[in-house]
């Protein structure tokens, strides 16, 4: 959910982040990281990201060296076809490389025996759950529009790309499962940031967007996969869905999420970049949206659900990845 800057250049963009865990002899597991700013971990430092918690659980299990790849990055649409460009940083909104572009950037496509990808939120109105002009009705309508067709194209490009690898789309979570307390000015304050002509007052009631825009998403996205599913049978392409929950939305007591009035794990490093990113674009509205770029992202409770998610989505293919790099390490494959 951010209004994106767009740097202007058509170059293929290296990987934001690549890492390893554990450890092993012979050829290391591949893992990659296609996204937004959900899969990139906004405002958590590296340690507390789902992808690096996924990394370790699976080295773990699997008493492997596991390579972590990530092109996921803040603000990433899908769109209507990939398109490349760069950015200044994982954690300044941008909408380009879009989600299809960070998956023809990834080298050695041939060797990735996991791909781990989500996206379509970026896709809709920024101020879309906020209040803006669509109402309730036509928000679950674009949500569906967004995340099936687009989501679907983007499954049959991954698995078209990374012929040997385990596909996990992860979906969305509730931002809000609570509407904010009257005479509190949360409301105010976070459409300033997210809604370019206003979005529709203070009555807005932020839960009953939040859990349209869950449903609709998880129940496109998840159409999506089964679709792509049946299509190839012969492949592993999984749904990790967030579960619903009436606490842990924004501002609740046991929030999962990043929340105003929180300092995140690198907001003092991200402002250097969004001071960079502002001699570019000249906006004051995306430095202040920069500033607080990871608000209603998941905070270190947040991305431990993600890692768990993705984690029981993958968990009946272990047996099948140890399989495939004893077989690769033998020289078969």
């Amino acid at each position: 959910m951010a209004a994106c800057i767009t740097p202007a250049t058509a170059l293929a963009v290296p990987p934001l982040v690549e890492d390893s865990a554990g450890s092993g002899a012979g050829t290391p597991l591949r893992m990659v990281v296609v996204g937004d700013s959900v899969m990139w971990g906004q405002g958590l430092s590296e340690s507390h990201k789902s992808s690096k918690i996924v990394q370790t659980w699976l080295a773990n299990k699997l008493s492997t060296r596991v390579v972590r790849t990530v092109h996921a990055h803040s603000g990433a649409q899908i769109r209507s076809q990939a398109e490349h460009g760069g950015i200044f940083h994982g954690e300044i909104p941008s909408a380009l490389p879009t989600v299809g572009a960070e998956i023809d950037d990834v080298d050695r496509p041939g060797e990735v025996n996991v791909l781990v990808l989500n996206g379509c939120i970026n896709d809709l109105p920024s101020d879309a759950l906020l209040g803006g002009p669509l109402n309730v009705a036509q928000l679950a309508a674009r949500a569906s529009e967004k995340c099936y067709l687009p989501v679907k194209g983007l499954l049959e490009r991954a698995i078209a790309r990374f012929p040997k690898a385990i596909v996990i789309f992860v979906g969305y979570y509730p931002l809000f499962t609570q509407n904010p307390l009257p005479g509190t000015n949360t409301l105010e304050q976070l459409q300033r940031l997210w809604c370019e002509n206003g979005c529709g007052g203070i009555n807005v009631d932020l839960k009953t967007r939040s859990r349209a825009f869950y449903d609709s998403s998880n129940t496109a996205i998840g159409r999506a996969v089964r679709e792509v599913s049946i299509m190839h049978p012969t492949r592993r392409i999984k749904f990790a869905q967030w579960p619903y929950s009436e606490s842990g939305g924004y501002g609740s007591g046991v929030s999962q999420l990043w929340s105003l009035s929180d300092q995140d794990e690198i907001q003092l490093d991200r402002i250097q970049d969004c001071a960079k990113a502002f001699l570019q674009t000249r906006s004051w509205k995306h430095a202040t949206l920069c500033d607080k770029a990871a608000v209603l992202h998941p905070n270190v409770r947040g991305a431990q659900i993600i890692a768990n998610v993705i984690e029981a989505a993958m968990s009946p293919h272990l047996l099948l990845l140890q399989l495939r790099l004893k077989v690769r390490n033998l020289g078969v494959l």
